[in-house]
């Protein structure tokens, strides 16, 4: 099966990291992590900051049912167009009706269990899309713009990102610069 239902570890892991970033990041103030923000909506030309105020988003903990909630249902969104006619959902089908009706993250689970760390983030991410992108309006959710504002800010946090220059100033080696023309 190409589309699944992923699981409520993995849409918590999502929330946790949202709200209190990845682990294994030293605490200093220039890698101190804020809770994920993002725009429900494509911002029109012009948008003013009254428009910002409206429809941008910030993970933050009393939240927390919401997010996961907006991200469920996205996810059963794509696995139903994906699957119409089965009758059933490939993925964990018992929480199914659970989690599309209201979900409920153990708050306690979001600040005590293990995040993951900046790398496993990013491929949370990406399986969440690929399960979640199977229908028309996956490019203009809210669910697409908290997964986009959400690989943005963990990639910041991958290991080597401080030390790695702002701007390439080294010329490239003559092997390497040869290799590209080939």
């Amino acid at each position: 099966m190409s589309a699944f239902i992923v699981s409520r570890h993995h849409i918590d892991a999502l929330v946790a990291v949202a709200l209190f970033g990845p682990t294994g990041v030293p605490i200093s103030p220039h890698t101190a992590w804020h809770p994920v923000s993002w725009f429900d909506t494509e911002p029109p030309p012009g948008a003013g900051m009254t428009w910002c105020q409206e429809h941008r988003h910030t993970a933050e903990l009393q939240d927390a049912h919401r997010i996961g909630e907006m991200l469920v249902l996205e996810n059963v969104r794509s696995v139903n167009h994906r699957y119409p006619d089965t009758g059933t959902l490939p993925g964990p089908n018992d929480e199914l009706a659970e989690w599309a009706t209201a979900y409920d993250t153990p708050l306690t689970a979001l600040r005590r269990g293990r995040r993951p760390t900046a790398v496993e983030a990013l491929k949370l991410v990406d399986c969440y899309e690929y399960q979640s992108c199977e229908h028309d309006g996956w490019r203009t959710s809210q669910a697409r713009r908290f997964c986009d504002a959400l690989r943005s800010r963990v990639v910041g946090f991958l290991p080597g990102y401080d030390e790695a220059p702002w701007e390439w100033t080294q010329p490239l080696l003559p092997s390497v610069a040869a290799a590209g023309r080939d």
